[in-house]
């Protein structure tokens, strides 16, 4: 890297501690002024939350649940007009718009939209600045939503490990003054699925501490100018994975492998032994990049996440009901979706307490599917 002083920025945003986390020597570059073009993850992902933004912004102008197909129209071409870097993804903006669009979803509590800030401090004073999507402001706390076009979908466990809620909810928690803030991920190609988590007082100040250790090794980092460079899930997002001496190292193709006698067994089976460790760090990389850019086709198996729907049921309210019916719980201890579902048929007046209160587990799985061809992602 040039001899370039790198200095740590006035105020961090998540996408750049999740940068630098990721990989450093992105991070330096990105610091350094080093050009790039945006590739059609951030684009995308950017240009909807304009989108999204517009049209809340005009259904709650309008006092409207939901805009008709022209109004939709409108919206689309206005913020469009204004991003020409998104002309070649015209198409799959505006079928991802539309989708949303044309759900009705509920604005109860919604004080801002694309609320941003840039004086929040972490416990050390540290500045952190961004934009979160939407933020809901009820009697007991606040809710703020991230919108994720992605192509995998996280389960409910996981949202809370998701740095960039973690970093809005201690934002809202600073700039509320709100000890509790629920955190949310919008996934708008799986129709809009919430997957939430809620942060209490305990939760925030941990991920004020977070930040502060985020920050403490940027900080380290630029007084030592050390900045390596590290392949992982920051690469599917990176504006200069073309061009990464890290990736290029590691870009060779593996030898045949023969096995004659004992001595070649032991090499092969010793290989084997780190195959398998590389294995894992393979899928991790073919995970992130299917993630932001989609499934591969591979002789006919689309590899990559395909969408597996699930859900949970209540126990204890579910065997109240079935008290209720005269039908013994313990029949049902063991609840299942195959199981229950049945009840549809057989008992619907039940079936129709029991689908009320169902949560949506559904998740998307990083396996190997036979394609029928066209765009499997969301299946």
């Amino acid at each position: 890297m040039p001899n370039t002083q790198i200095t740590p920025p006035d105020a961090y945003s998540q996408s750049s501690l999740k940068m630098f986390a990721s990989c450093p020597g992105a991070w330096a570059r990105y610091r350094r002024g080093d050009e790039y073009t945006p590739g059609a993850p951030l684009i995308v992902g950017s240009v909807f939350a304009d989108l999204s933004a517009a049209y809340d912004d005009e259904r709650r102008r309008a006092r409207l649940a939901v805009l008709d197909g022209s109004h939709i129209e409108q919206v689309f071409d206005h913020v469009m007009s204004g991003h020409p870097e998104a002309a070649p993804y015209t198409g799959e903006l505006r079928s991802l718009f539309v989708e949303y669009a044309e759900r009705e979803a509920d604005m109860t509590g919604l004080s801002e939209i694309e609320k941003e800030f840039a004086g929040v401090h972490t416990p050390k004073g540290r500045h952190l600045k961004g934009r979160i999507d939407r933020v809901y402001v009820g009697t007991v706390g606040v809710t703020v939503r991230d919108q994720k076009t992605d192509r995998s979908m996280l389960s409910r466990a996981a949202a809370k490990d998701d740095f960039q809620v973690r970093l809005y909810a201690y934002s809202a928690h600073r700039l509320y003054g709100v000890n509790t803030v629920i955190g949310q991920l919008e996934f708008v190609r799986f129709g809009s699925r919430i997957r939430d988590a809620e942060f209490g007082l305990t939760d925030l100040e941990v991920i004020g501490e977070e930040m502060d250790r985020r920050i403490d090794a940027v900080e380290a980092a630029c007084e030592t100018q050390d900045f390596p460079f590290t392949v992982g899930d920051g690469c599917a997002w990176c504006h200069y994975s073309g061009d990464c001496p890290k990736i290029a190292s590691l870009s060779k193709k593996a030898d045949a492998i023969v096995i004659v006698d004992e001595d070649s067994h032991r090499r092969v089976a010793t290989e084997y032994l780190a195959l398998k460790l590389r294995l894992g760090m393979v899928t991790d990389i073919l995970k992130s990049w299917s993630t932001v850019h989609g499934n591969i086709d591979v002789n006919g198996i689309a590899v990559g996440f395909h969408l597996s729907e699930r859900y949970e049921y209540p126990v204890g309210p579910i065997a109240k009901l079935l008290e209720a019916a005269d039908m013994d719980p313990l029949m049902f201890a063991k609840i299942d979706a195959t199981k229950i579902k049945k009840l549809a048929k057989s008992a619907p007046g039940i079936w129709s307490g029991i689908e009320a209160m169902r949560t949506d587990a559904s998740r998307t799985e990083f396996r190997e599917k036979r394609s029928k061809g066209g765009d499997d992602d969301a299946e």
